[in-house]
């Protein structure tokens, strides 16, 4: 092997991101408390009241949900809330492309979260959505009877954390991605709505009992106007990114690990 070979494998070698098993560890602990498990709370509960239990009215249904959240939300959720903050705050320091990440993925998923809701307020108000998802989330967390304040309140705080959730993952998985990826993901989570508890099972694959697209439409351009938002706002505030560590969208998913490990 001649001079020059050994000193271009040397840059090539230099300018190939070494990621520590540290970082991996984080980004996987960020992955899963930052977005699967406050996801995972919905499908979770509701699969074991529609699929296992195979209840069919509303406050049966409600109430089942409501006893998994009871046991979930304080041994699940809240340590792994507790978890995503932590790793997020000790990234600033050790590891801050993981941590810009994080919290580009959580404003841009909360933010990408209005826009959503512009949308699907316009179906709740005209009555073309057949349920009220704010309203299923809040009697989930604190039960069917619970005063309408104390359950429109839980109601919108989850709504909003799992916009959070799925934009923690978008930019975890994606990072700098072209916005377009953006879409893709919302149409993968709009797939997973329409196919997966409590939708599926209550109103049928992309709403096929209540006879009208009505929900499926709504809900998919709703989904939409947050995937655009949410590639947009990713790409524009991590554009500072390597364009090679795109994520999944370049088949990388580890951005350079900027600290010790």
């Amino acid at each position: 092997m001649s001079t020059r070979d050994i000193e271009e494998k040397r840059e090539v070698s230099e300018s190939t991101p070494v990621i520590s098993k540290h970082y991996r560890l984080l980004w996987f602990i960020a992955f899963v408390t930052g977005s699967a498990v406050t996801i995972f709370l919905l499908l979770i509960a509701s699969g074991r009241a529609l699929l296992v239990q195979q209840l069919t009215g509303m406050p049966a249904v409600l109430s089942s949900m409501n006893k998994v959240a009871n046991i979930y939300i304080p041994l699940v959720w809240l340590p792994s809330l507790a978890a995503f903050i932590t790793v997020a705050l000790y990234s600033r320091r050790h590891f801050p492309a993981l941590a810009r990440r994080l919290w580009v993925g959580a404003v841009a998923g909360l933010l990408a979260t209005f826009a959503l809701d512009t949308f699907r307020q316009l179906g709740v108000i005209h009555g073309w959505l057949p349920v009220d998802t704010v309203m299923m989330f809040g009697k989930m967390i604190v039960g069917p009877k619970a005063a309408e304040l104390s359950w429109t309140s839980a109601g919108i705080v989850y709504h909003f954390l799992n916009g959070v959730s799925f934009g923690v993952f978008y930019a975890l998985v994606f990072g700098p991605a072209r916005w377009v990826w953006g879409v893709v993901w919302a149409l993968v989570v709009e797939l997973g709505m329409m196919t997966l508890p409590p939708m599926a099972p209550t109103f049928g694959a992309f709403g096929g009992k209540t006879g009208s697209a009505a929900l499926f439409l709504i809900t998919l351009v709703a989904h939409l106007a947050y995937g655009v938002v949410l590639g947009a706002l990713v790409q524009r505030w991590l554009a500072r990114e390597n364009p090679d560590d795109a994520g999944l969208a370049s088949l990388r998913w580890w951005p350079r690990a900027a600290g010790k490990g």
